[in-house]
């Protein structure tokens, strides 16, 4: 299982909340044993709200580029609605992404609204606004976990896929600031590296997990590259070739190593063993519960089954025309989600890592040679 879930659950049960972590087993119990009949009988674990699609970098792995229209988003008091729907749908935690989230004045009070109802936070970011403020302030917020893009350890490299503007530095910097707010503070955020596998970085990524000890990282999360959404131009020199498979996945044996002896890695090895085969192009051998487990939600309303949808701008609908209640459980959203069950487009680590984690028994099934 993901690092992630598991130092969740070990949180949990030293705070005692265990009527939390039985409602959470029990959840997912519930969407397990709804997308094994196609029912409706569960609500989402997790909800992501893009809070905005402004961001100050211009990544080439990103699909979300040139959607940022800061007038259409929406008010404070929207998304406090929307993190208030969502709790009471049932989710367990939220994710606040973009865009660039820090960029959101108000980012801080959604957060602390968040944690006053209950709910566990997450926040991705490219760490170049974290100034000592922003630091000190993010720890005081009580937010749950950080996680900062690195995707290269030269400038270079780092400036290819990040966006020229900002370097590897300022990220750095920005994860610096994080580790001395959190030293000095009462609560102590998880604060991890995403790094998405490119043909650019490949030969970079050991020297990224070498960053992360340096840095007292709590956990390094790879994920492959995805198309999805991008243009052929953007996604060419960026997707791994069959000459360079060999060497890729000698990087995930050794990352599978890394994990096994020091559990720096986030990600679960089973995980990583069905990210070779992802590489190949094969068919990874999991349905997809996305549509039962996830829920986005966008900065102008729009509603999302995942992050597929989501990075294909194909919304399931909009806040407003319904409410979040009655949409998730319309026929037309239990249609869709009935029929995700089978797509193998993705393997985005966000909804793969959860769908092993909720399909044990199709786990065991394709054997220990992929899913220990």
């Amino acid at each position: 299982m993901r690092a992630t879930y598991w130092e969740t659950i070990e949180q949990t049960i030293r705070e005692k909340q265990y009527l939390w972590i039985l409602t959470s087993l029990v959840k997912c119990a519930r969407i397990y044993f709804s997308s094994a009949v196609r029912r409706q009988w569960c609500t989402p674990l997790i909800g992501t709200i893009i809070v905005t699609y402004r961001c100050n970098a211009g990544c080439s792995i990103c699909e979300l580029i040139g959607r940022a229209e800061s007038s259409r988003e929406l008010s404070t008091q929207e998304i406090i609605d929307f993190i208030d729907s969502l709790a009471r749908l049932g989710v367990i935690g939220i994710v606040f992404s973009g865009g660039e989230p820090l960029l959101r004045s108000d980012i801080l009070k959604l957060i602390r609204h968040a944690k006053k109802i209950g709910l566990r936070t997450h926040m991705p970011s490219n760490g170049y606004l974290i100034d000592d403020s922003c630091a000190k302030a993010l720890v005081e917020s009580e937010l749950d976990s950080l996680t900062i893009s690195i995707d290269g350890v030269t400038q270079g490299t780092f400036s290819r896929i990040r966006g020229n503007g900002h370097g590897l530095r300022e990220a750095l910097d920005g994860i610096e600031r994080v580790i001395r707010a959190r030293e000095k503070g009462i609560h102590k955020p998880r604060i991890r590296i995403a790094t998405v596998i490119t043909r650019q970085n490949l030969s970079e990524l050991m020297e990224i997990v070498d960053i992360a000890r340096q840095y007292r990282i709590d956990g390094i999360a790879f994920s492959r590259f995805e198309p999805i959404g991008l243009k052929g131009v953007r996604s060419k020199d960026l997707l791994l070739t069959s000459d360079d498979l060999p060497k890729a996945e000698m990087v995930i044996d050794e990352l599978i190593r890394i994990k096994m002896r020091e559990g720096l890695i986030d990600n679960s090895i089973g995980y990583l063993r069905l990210l070779k085969l992802a590489l190949r192009n094969d068919r990874v051998p999991i349905r997809c519960l996305a549509g039962y487990s996830s829920l986005f939600l966008d900065c102008y309303g729009n509603v999302f089954p995942c992050l597929g949808h989501l990075a294909l701008n194909k919304p399931i609908g909009k806040v407003g025309q319904t409410t979040l209640e009655d949409l998730w459980f319309s026929k037309r959203y239990g249609d869709l989600r009935a029929e995700m069950t089978g797509c193998r487009d993705c393997c985005f680590i966000c909804h793969l890592e959860m769908n092993v984690a909720l399909d044990p028994v199709k786990s065991l099934s394709v054997g220990l040679k992929y899913l220990l």
